[in-house]
């Protein structure tokens, strides 16, 4: 899928999890009440999913069901930006596993990318409800309603990730939440703590210099240096070192690099 969600890594168990960027989420991991071994009256197993529905009137119809299969259909039509498809394929998995936090995170993200915001929410609200554990899972809800202009809301759920996991794209997102609104404490606070997990951050380091730029510009200055140093070809610092420079009174030294921005546009 789009936007960093193909990352794949492994599960405790060994199998494998398919990610989406910074916010990933599990494969694998939404059958917690699946159980290996012998079929009881109404269970599901893994390998070979199978669901046994007990219908009033009747002994019973076993019927093979390969949710995993499914799962793994929806995933793959996400990643070829077929998202009809891919919401047609969750819905048919929660059909037979309506308790997967991992498909209804998948729903959520295929119809965020579609720009149904709301369905959006409504999915990833109920994976969360299944799972509220799972850190990335916070960080997609946040970014959905970002998205849809609910800056509070989405401030709320992005704290609520870093503190199960710290990862630095996370902070980086709540700096940029908490600019936007107007919380300049606060997003400098999120984007220092991204810079100290990721300390060759290049976005961290420009982020982090723009907020402090009015009151530390030579903290700022020194930000923007070490990130051109990391990074020779990131314009957007060379954009803001030279902007930086002409409002110190430094015009000849921002030449140069307003000449490197342009060129690296």
């Amino acid at each position: 899928m789009p936007h960093g969600a193909g990352q794949r890594r492994e599960s405790s168990s060994g199998s494998p999890v398919t990610g989406c960027g910074s916010t990933g989420l599990r494969r694998g991991s939404s059958c917690r009440h699946v159980r290996r071994g012998n079929v009881g009256s109404n269970c599901l197993i893994l390998d070979r999913v199978v669901y046994r529905e007990l219908v009033p009137g009747f002994t019973g119809a076993e019927v093979s069901l390969d949710f995993e299969a499914i799962k793994d259909q929806a995933y793959s039509a996400g990643s070829s930006l077929d998202f009809e498809r891919a919401v047609a394929l969750c819905r048919q998995a929660l059909e037979i596993v309506p308790e997967s936090d991992e498909v209804w995170g998948l729903l959520a993200i295929v119809e965020f990318k579609r720009g149904n915001y709301n369905e959006a929410i409504s999915a990833q609200t109920h994976s969360l409800r299944l799972d509220p554990t799972f850190p990335s899972a916070h960080a997609w809800m946040g970014r959905i309603l970002s998205e849809s202009g609910k800056t509070q809301e989405a401030i709320a759920s992005y704290e609520e990730a870093p503190r199960l996991e710290e990862n630095p794209e996370w902070y980086l997102a709540l700096g940029r939440l908490y600019e936007r609104s107007h919380n300049p404490s606060e997003a400098e606070r999120t984007s220092r703590a991204a810079l100290h997990l990721e300390p060759k951050s290049v976005e961290a380091m420009a982020q982090l210099a723009r907020l402090i730029v009015d009151h530390t510009p030579s903290e700022a200055e020194s930000l923007l240096r070490m990130a051109i140093a990391m990074d020779p070809t990131a314009s957007f610092v060379q954009r803001d070192l030279a902007h930086l420079l002409m409002d110190t009174g430094r015009a000849e030294e921002a030449e140069p690099l307003l000449r490197q921005h342009l060129e690296h546009e």
